[in-house]
């Protein structure tokens, strides 16, 4: 996944060591929804730091990418929401459902984070797509 971890130390190396236990899972669902992994990787990170039982007290998301049980992730129950099967595939096909409709992965994002628009530029937006970006970068080859 990674081709220079021993890298200084940034968001997008926690990142992909956080979520290296998901790795796999990652790129199968990223493959089969079509949501870039490194988009899902530091979504998770940034959402949970890829802790599949995370809950926020206060918004009530669960989850790995934080799934609201009444938005998102309707239907499923609190201990299914809490499996990364069930979170990384819902979260990435809602993602992918806002693509769509937005037209770029920005908006997407901004969106999934509760905006009411695809233009808004929040930070949440900016950190995810800052990491998504580095981790790109870093899995890239080096020619």
């Amino acid at each position: 996944m990674c081709v220079d971890c021993a890298a200084e130390a940034s968001p997008a190396t926690d990142a992909i060591k956080a979520c290296a236990p998901f790795r796999d899972l990652i790129a199968d669902v990223s493959e089969v929804v079509g949501v870039p992994s490194a988009l899902l990787t530091a979504l998770s990170f940034k959402e949970s730091s890829c802790n599949p039982n995370a809950e926020n007290g206060i918004s009530g998301a669960i989850g790995i990418v934080q799934l609201l049980p009444g938005g998102a992730g309707d239907g499923y129950s609190r201990e299914q929401l809490k499996d990364p099967v069930v979170s990384l595939t819902v979260g990435a096909r809602y993602l992918a459902k806002w693509h769509r409709r937005c037209g770029t992965w920005r908006g997407a994002i901004e969106i999934y984070n509760g905006r009411q628009t695809c233009k808004i530029r929040s930070s949440f937006g900016q950190k995810v797509t800052r990491i998504w970006r580095s981790i790109e970068k870093m899995e890239s080859p080096r020619t």
